[in-house]
C-alpha cells in the first residue's frame, strides 16, 4: 500500500467511525454490531502441509526435512496442492464439486488469474458459501488489483474481502435478539429508505425480506444505492453453482507462504472491523435528514 492509498484509507476509516459513533448517538446507543467468524472460515488449512496433496500424502520430505505426514482428510485429499520451489507460491487445484466440502479453503485469502482476462495477473480471492443458495453455490470475492507480493495483502484489500465475508448472519450481522437497531437490520432499513424496489420488496417480506437481502452482497447493494464514499474499497463478486460444472471439472488457485497474519495464521478475510467500516460510512453517507428517514423503515427490516 502506497503513501497515499494510506492516508486515503486512514481517511475512510475515520469518516466511518464518526460516522458510527454519530449513528450510535442518533439510535440512543441502541445500535449495535455483533461479529464473529463465520464457522466455515473458522479453521484455514496450511497448504505447506504435504498431506493436502493426495498424490504425496505419504511423502515424509518436505523442507529438507524428514517427518510422519499427518493422514489427510478425506475431502482435502481430493485437493491437489504443489509447492513451487523458490518463489514461495503454492498452487492449489480444486474440484469445484468438493469446493464446499474442502475444510480451510472457505475464507482464506488465496490469489486467482482469470482465464477470460489473464493479462489481469493473479488476483487476491475469497472463496465462501452463496447463503441465497446453500449447498449449491459459492462466490468468488475478488479484488480487481493484481498481487504485488512486495507488498503482499495490505489492509485495503483485507478489508474489501471481508465486507462480503463479516456482512452475513453466519459472521453475526443482522442477527436475532438484539434489538431493532442490529446493524443488519438497520442497514437494510437504509437500503430500504432509499431504493423505492428494495422498499416494495421488505414491505411484502419484511423480516424475512432481511434475511435475503443480507444473504446477497450488502456492500454491493450500498454502493449502487451511493450509501458509500468513493474510497471505500470494494470487491467484486461472482457466483457461480457448483453443481453445474462436470465432476472433474476444477478451479486453479495460488497461495504465497508469507500471505500470514502477525501470528502466523494462514490470512482469512475476516477483518474484525469490516461492518463497523461500512454501516459507519453508510451512516456519513446518509446525512442528517437520510438518517431521520432511517429510522421510520426500522420496523419494517425488523419485526414480522
Amino acid at each position: 500500500m502506497t503513501n497515499t492509498e494510506q492516508t486515503d484509507l486512514g481517511r475512510t476509516k475515520e469518516i466511518s467511525e464518526a460516522g458510527f459513533e454519530k449513528g450510535s448517538r442518533h439510535t440512543g446507543g441502541e445500535l449495535t454490531l455483533h461479529t464473529q467468524i463465520p464457522d466455515w472460515a473458522s479453521e484455514p488449512t496450511d497448504f505447506r502441509s504435504p498431506a493436502l496433496n493426495s498424490n504425496n500424502a505419504n511423502d515424509n520430505t518436505h523442507h529438507g526435512h524428514e517427518h510422519k505426514a499427518p493422514k489427510p482428510a478425506s475431502a482435502v485429499e481430493l485437493l491437489e496442492s504443489e509447492k513451487k520451489d523458490g518463489d514461495g507460491y503454492v498452487d492449489i487445484v480444486v474440484k469445484f464439486s468438493e469446493i464446499l466440502n474442502t475444510p480451510g479453503l472457505l475464507g482464506r485469502v488465496l490469489l486467482y488469474a482469470d482465464p477470460n482476462n489473464p493479462e489481469l495477473g493473479y488476483l487476491p480471492l475469497v472463496i465462501m458459501p452463496d447463503a441465497s443458495n446453500p449447498g449449491r453455490s459459492i462466490k468468488l470475492v475478488k479484488f480487481d488489483e493484481p498481487y504485488n507480493p512486495e507488498t503482499g495483502i495490505d489492509e485495503g484489500k483485507l478489508l474489501a474481502l471481508s465486507f462480503e465475508t463479516m456482512a452475513k448472519e453466519q459472521a453475526g450481522f443482522g442477527v436475532h435478539g438484539r434489538g431493532s437497531f442490529e446493524g443488519g437490520h438497520f442497514t437494510v432499513a437504509a437500503l430500504a429508505s432509499v431504493n423505492p424496489k428494495t422498499f416494495q420488496f421488505m414491505e411484502r417480506k419484511r423480516h424475512s425480506g432481511t434475511h435475503k437481502i443480507i444473504a446477497g452482497s450488502v456492500a454491493t447493494d450500498l454502493s449502487l444505492n451511493n450509501l458509500l464514499t468513493a474510497d471505500v474499497p470494494m470487491p467484486s463478486v461472482k457466483i457461480i453453482d457448483v453443481t453445474e460444472y462436470p465432476k472433474n471439472a476444477a478451479i486453479k488457485l495460488r497461495w504465497r507462504e508469507d500471505m500470514v497474519d502477525n501470528n502466523g495464521v494462514p490470512l482469512r478475510a475476516v477483518h474484525p472491523d469490516a461492518t463497523r467500516l461500512l454501516v459507519g460510512n453508510m451512516i456519513h453517507s446518509l446525512g442528517n435528514q437520510g438518517l431521520d428517514r432511517v429510522s421510520g423503515f426500522v420496523t419494517l427490516a425488523s419485526q414480522d
